[in-house]
This record gives C-alpha cells, sequence and structure tokens, in this order.
C-alpha cells in the first residue's frame, strides 16, 4: 500500500489490493513485517543525486518553470512523519520529487502484491493515481516497485463546490500519464531503507493549447546517517543560519527593497514589511542604534499606516525595542510569571495608542463590535489571519501601557468560539508537552499514551464551514490563547468563556496532530499547499510559543521546521524574499514570548 491518503476524509481513500501471485508465492512464507525504527523526534538524512528535465516536446530547448513545490525541499524523512503504525507517510506529497521517495519509503509493502492508490495533489497534475505491482524481496533486502501513472478527477462529494471548482479552472485541460520504476534496497537490522534508486516519466498535456510536455526525474537517494532530535550542534547551525538570515534582511534594507515602492492599499503594505523585517533582525539580536535599522525605524514612524497587517506589525516592532532582553528564559523556567511591564518613551507611547485607535476602527463593520470583534485588511468583512495579528498587536500595546478594554477581548473570544470547523474523525489522544518539563527531562521520556483526548476541530481562513488548513488553525490557537490570557482572573461568566477558549485550543491543537506535517502547509484544501508556506510555519511558532507547547504528543514541530530550514536556506543566507526570510528567522529564534504556561491536558467538558 501506498501511503495512505489524507485522514480528513475516508471517502478520498484507496486501499491497495493485495494478493498473492502463482502457486510458488503461495507455498512461500510471508516475509516478515518491518517498520522504520528511527530516533524518537529524529529523521533519517539522505544524500541525494537528482535530475529533473521539464520541457515542452515541440521545444526541447524551452525551459518552462518546473513544476515543483514553493515549500523548501530536503532529503530527510523525519519521524513524526510517519504514521502510527511507524510504516509509510502520514500525508501523500505535493512535490513531484517526493512520489518516489513516498513510494521507496512505505514498508507496508512487503512483497509481490498489486498495488493502488492515489496522491491527493501533485503540484502541476493534480490528483494521480497509481497502480502497478511490487517484486519480491531479494535476500539482501533489494525490491523493485513498477508503476502506472495518470491524472484522476476527485470524485463527487469528495470536495465543496468551490473548492472543485477552483480543480477544475487549474486542471481543466490537464492530463498526464507516465511510468515510476523505485528500486530499494530495506536494511531490515536496522529498520530503514538504506538507499533507493528510481526514475520517473511523465507525458502531460496542458492548457487550452493542448502544449504537450515531458517531465524525466532520476533520483538515487543513499542513507547518510540517523539524526537524533536536537541533537549535538544543532544549535550551533540554528544559531550560524539566523546569523546569515539576519545579515541578507539587513543587507537588504540597506540597499533598498521592492517594498520601497508599494503604497499603502488595501492589501499591499510596504511600511509593513519593513515593520516584519525589523521585527526579525531586533529578534536576532541587531541593536536598534544599528545605522540602518534607525532609519529603517523611523521610516516606519513616519509612515501613514492605515491596513491591519502594517499597524499590527509596527506595533509589534516599537513593542521589541523596549522588551528586556532575556525574558523569554525566565517565563519558560518559571522565574517571571508575566512579561514585564514595556516603557516606550512619549513619541512612541504616543505613536502606539494612534495606532491602537487604527487598529480598533478596523475591526469588521457587518457585525455589532460590541458583541463580536474580527478584523479584515481595512474594516470590511474579516478574516482569521488579520484577526490573529490585529490580536497580536493589542496584546503588545496593552504591554507598552495602552489601555485595552476588556470588552474587546470578551468580543474577540465570542468571534473565536464560533468560527472552529466541525469535527474531523475520532477524537485524538492529545498530550501538549511545555518547554519547562522538554528541558528537563526529555520529551520522548514524557509521553503519556493515556492522555485524554481531543476532537480535532481546525479554522479556515474565514466561516466554519469553510476547509480549514494549517496557518488558519494555528491564527484561531493563538488567538484563543491571546484572549485567555488577558481574562484570566475575572468574575464566573469569564472564566467559563475562558474554559471554552481552552477547549477550542486543545480542539486546534488536535487538528495539527491529526494533520501534522512540514513538508507543505498542513490541510486538505486542493493546491493550497505551499501557499504561504513561511506563513505557515512562523503560524505554527507562535500558536505553540504562545501557549509554552514544545511538542505536541511525539511531534517536536521545531526540530522539523528548523531541520528543513536548515537544509533549504540558501548560499546568500535567504529562504527566498524579504518576507518569507523574516518568517524564517522569527520562528528560527522561537520569537513569540509565552502568555500562558503549563499543561492543558485536562479531560474534555461539556460545553
Amino acid at each position: 500500500m501506498l501511503p495512505e491518503a489524507s485522514p480528513v476524509r475516508a471517502t478520498r481513500r484507496f486501499a491497495a489490493a493485495l494478493f498473492l501471485v502463482g502457486v510458488t508465492i503461495v507455498a512461500a512464507p510471508a516475509p516478515a513485517q518491518q517498520r522504520w525504527r528511527l530516533p524518537a523526534g529524529g529523521s533519517a538524512v539522505f544524500e541525494a543525486a537528482e535530475q529533473l528535465r521539464w520541457y515542452p516536446v515541440a521545444d526541447p530547448k524551452r525551459r518552462p518553470a518546473k513544476p515543483t513545490s514553493q515549500a523548501p525541499y530536503a532529503t530527510m524523512l523525519f519521524a513524526s512523519e510517519l504514521d502510527d503504525d511507524q510504516l509509510r507517510l502520514r500525508v501523500t506529497p505535493t512535490d513531484v520529487r517526493w512520489i518516489a521517495p513516498a513510494v521507496a519509503f512505505d514498508l507496508g509493502v512487503t512483497g509481490r502484491c498489486r498495488l493502488d492508490e492515489r496522491f491527493e495533489w501533485v503540484e502541476e497534475f493534480g490528483h494521480l493515481r497509481l497502480r502497478g505491482a511490487a517484486g519480491p524481496v531479494a535476500e539482501d533486502g533489494t525490491q523493485t516497485i513498477e508503476l502506472q501513472l495518470e491524472t484522476e478527477a476527485p470524485k463527487g462529494g469528495e470536495l465543496p463546490d468551490r473548492v472543485f471548482a477552483a480543480w477544475l479552472e487549474r486542471v481543466r485541460h490537464l492530463d498526464a500519464r507516465g511510468r515510476l520504476v523505485v528500486t530499494r534496497r530495506i536494511d531490515a537490522q536496522r529498520g530503514v531503507v538504506a538507499e533507493f534508486t528510481s526514475q520517473l516519466e511523465l507525458d502531460c498535456v496542458r492548457g487550452p493549447d493542448d502544449e504537450r510536455l515531458r517531465l524525466e526525474l532520476e533520483q538515487r537517494w543513499t542513507l547518510a546517517e540517523l539524526r537524533d532530535n536536537r541533537g549535538a550542534g544543532f544549535g550551533g547551525r540554528v544559531a550560524d543560519a539566523v546569523r546569515r538570515a539576519a545579515g541578507w534582511i539587513h543587507a537588504a534594507l540597506a540597499r533598498g527593497t521592492r517594498w520601497d515602492r508599494v503604497r499603502e492599499t488595501s492589501q499591499s503594505q510596504g511600511a509593513g514589511a519593513w515593520a516584519l523585517m525589523l521585527l526579525a533582525l531586533l529578534h536576532a539580536e541587531y541593536d536598534a542604534g544599528d545605522t540602518v535599522v534607525r532609519a529603517r525605524l523611523n521610516q516606519v514612524r513616519r509612515a501613514e499606516l492605515t491596513q491591519t497587517y502594517s499597524l499590527s506589525l509596527a506595533i509589534l516592532l516599537l513593542e521589541k525595542l523596549y522588551a528586556p532582553r532575556g525574558e523569554r528564559d525566565a517565563l519558560i523556567t518559571g522565574a517571571m510569571k508575566h512579561s514585564a511591564p514595556r516603557q516606550p518613551g512619549a513619541e512612541d507611547r504616543a505613536l502606539l495608542e494612534e495606532w491602537t485607535k487604527r487598529l480598533l476602527a478596523n475591526r469588521d463593520r457587518d457585525v455589532d463590535r460590541a458583541y463580536v470583534s474580527r478584523w479584515s485588511y481595512s474594516g470590511n468583512g474579516y478574516d482569521n489571519s488579520n484577526t490573529q495579528f490585529a490580536l497580536l498587536a493589542l496584546h503588545s500595546a496593552a504591554l507598552c501601557g495602552v489601555e485595552i478594554s476588556r470588552g474587546v477581548w470578551h468580543s474577540a473570544a465570542q468571534h473565536l468560539l464560533t468560527a472552529q470547523t466541525p469535527t474531523e474523525g475520532k477524537a485524538v489522544r492529545l498530550q501538549l508537552i511545555p518547554h519547562r518539563d522538554a528541558r528537563e527531562a526529555g520529551a520522548p521520556r514524557l509521553l503519556d499514551r493515556s492522555a485524554p483526548t481531543a476532537t480535532a476541530r481546525g479554522f479556515s481562513y474565514r466561516g466554519a464551514d469553510e476547509i480549514p488548513y494549517g496557518a488558519m488553525t494555528c491564527a484561531g490557537i493563538s488567538g484563543s490563547t491571546l484572549c485567555i490570557a488577558n481574562l484570566t482572573g475575572d468574575d464566573g461568566k469569564q472564566a467559563a468563556e475562558c474554559a471554552a477558549l481552552q477547549q477550542t485550543l486543545r480542539d486546534g491543537f488536535a487538528w495539527l496532530a491529526r494533520h501534522r506535517t512540514l513538508r507543505r502547509v498542513a490541510g486538505d484544501e486542493v493546491g493550497h499547499h505551499d501557499y504561504w508556506y513561511y506563513y505557515w510555519l512562523y503560524s505554527l511558532e507562535r500558536a505553540c510559543e504562545l501557549s509554552q507547547t514544545a511538542w505536541i504528543g511525539e511531534w517536536d514541530w521545531y526540530n522539523d521546521g528548523a531541520e528543513l530550514l536548515l537544509a533549504s536556506q540558501r548560499d546568500d543566507g535567504s529562504w527566498g524574499g524579504e518576507v518569507d526570510t523574516s518568517f524564517a528567522l522569527l520562528f528560527l529564534k522561537q520569537a513569540q514570548l509565552p502568555v500562558i504556561t503549563g499543561l492543558r491536558n485536562a479531560p474534555r467538558r461539556g460545553r
């Protein structure tokens, strides 16, 4: 059986048909079931040689954009990516370069059998059906798998109408067929795939002009090492990546960025991008007196900020200017119970008050703000992304002494309590391990198989009737955590509200546990898997750091994200553009301060 499709919808799964072939196979003993044996929370790192050719058949010299994911690509397999039986990947790949590894890493295929599976969404090819056969496993562990591939439309009822329409628009002229041959060697003693080679060929017809393209991908992966969770040298490698990324951002601000020419409009915030880049530099411990930093800070101060993202990032930036050093460690160890009040200068205090006033004016005008607070770019409608940034900024403004009415937090809580999507599947056993416990005892030794359960419920960009995905689920978790922190200690009615928010938070983490992956944006919406990938990482960092969650069950989210970023950082220190690089740096720095400490592993209570 090839990697299991997303567990969200049973209708999207295709069971592999296994049967014995021939009399000699019936008489032969069944091979022993192999499972992956990776270090707890660790990874298998591979050396790889790859060649990808993608060209129009009519003009082989022309090179169209390669059909690969925008998410970082690294030739490693994380323990967290395997299913509960440690046999195969939990989620099907969206990057064409991961089709062969996904097949090669499936240890559920133990011998000669027929295979039939579907990968839900591969970039540029849509849904791919894979059919074929696996040969016997030789004495040295070698096995060959041959598959035919072809595009396949989703079945009726699998996707909401809006998503199905988007799928049709992207692939309505697409027809791809091809062949994959994988030869792998299983090291049964170590419980790993020691190496594999593969040849993938896909012939594709796409576009209104029926352009014919051909993809040829050859890969050879060889196991280089089994890497422990946050093993030797991990901290040093992260520190070096942060230094290089910060240097690149600093140089970009010094020479000028494309954001310098962006006006403040409904969905374009040039000054907001400066604020994000400066926030990353301050977290990388650049001094505010640095010539470039000081000049850009003054640009942000002078900018005419009107949009929610820009206002929020500018508030976060000024709050960081006045934050004491070492605060995060003090909060994690328990030396501090709450963040220290900030003492901004008179001019910055006046700016913070004005920006907060504008931010509150950007709340959705379509609802009664006394009862529901949610944000869009400028006050017309709402989305959970703008709402998340607004709540982060209001918390920072309050740290700086700006008065924020409790009514704002109550009305924001009411939005979050009604915005979560319906329950997915069976309850998930959920344990959230805080940083302090993970540091002192080592998280793998703290895992409790009898931990209480939570129902998996995510958040979408807007309504509860849309499909949830990773970044927005994290936005809902972050917003819930901030509301809890700012409402705790009030009267009985508000205590009940906080209890409901605690369950919203736990259900959100259960959704992340169910969909856990950093290979792409977590979730199930077709074609969304690697849009704003680095924003997804930054959102995950905020959701976990705000609630001081180091491990989500068996998933060390920071180890996996950091390893992917370290493996994919460019030679110049960036991850592409200024915004993506800033998000990546903030993830690596674990920049968000916790506002709630302690475990949230209480049994589910009725609402």
